[in-house]
């Protein structure tokens, strides 16, 4: 597997609309575990294919119960998903972001507590996710990324926009640390996307 460049602040491809992923092949299976691969020497929970410069609606996200806070029998998410679609939201949370793309940066961000998505596998196979909690959040998230949003556009008390030092920036928004709050409606984490790459 091969650890892919991440691109950061102002580069033009963050910016831009990625295009439907349209051949399921071997290649998109490498593309995924590169991805992964990048994701966790980061320190992230997730990655949209516009972050390493590449305009495919591809993201990947891995997020790791916390055996003391998490529900019982909580299980792993570990997503691979393609031309990921939000069809329904509902209720509100705010919490703070970070971005692996946006180092050091930190903002308080309104998100949907509960969505919808449909998309597909790294097989081409149609899936729809339910999703709560971080889950939801860091789906938002790359999603966003893959029309050329950053979680800085989402922002609405300004005063909450703050850069520390990238170590200070992953403890203050969880970036690659467990979380309490990633589970399904039912209460459980949930592995998800058949065809993923395995580890």
């Amino acid at each position: 597997m091969t650890l892919l460049k991440i691109v950061k602040d102002e580069h033009p491809t963050l910016r831009k609309p990625a295009h439907r992923v349209k051949q399921f092949d071997p290649a998109l299976r490498k593309l995924a575990q590169d991805m992964f691969e990048t994701m966790r020497a980061a320190n992230g929970i997730g990655l949209a294919a516009n972050q390493i410069d590449r305009l495919v609606r591809l993201i990947v996200i891995e997020l790791t119960p916390d055996p003391e806070d998490d529900a019982p029998g909580s299980l792993a998410v570990r997503l691979a998903l393609c031309n990921p679609e939000i069809v329904e939201s509902r209720g509100r949370m705010i919490g703070v972001e970070a971005c692996l793309s946006l180092p050091g940066w930190i903002a308080d961000v309104p998100r949907a507590s509960n969505i919808v998505v449909k998309g597909q596998t790294l097989d081409g196979k149609a899936t729809r996710i339910k999703a709560d909690g971080m889950f939801a959040r860091c789906l938002q998230h790359e999603i966003d990324h893959l029309n050329g949003v950053l979680f800085t556009d989402r922002v609405e008390d300004l005063a909450t926009l703050k850069k520390l030092s990238p170590r200070q920036a992953v403890a203050e928004a969880g970036e690659g640390v467990p979380t309490a709050d990633a589970h399904t409606e039912e209460g459980r984490l949930v592995v998800v996307g058949a065809g993923e790459p395995p580890t």
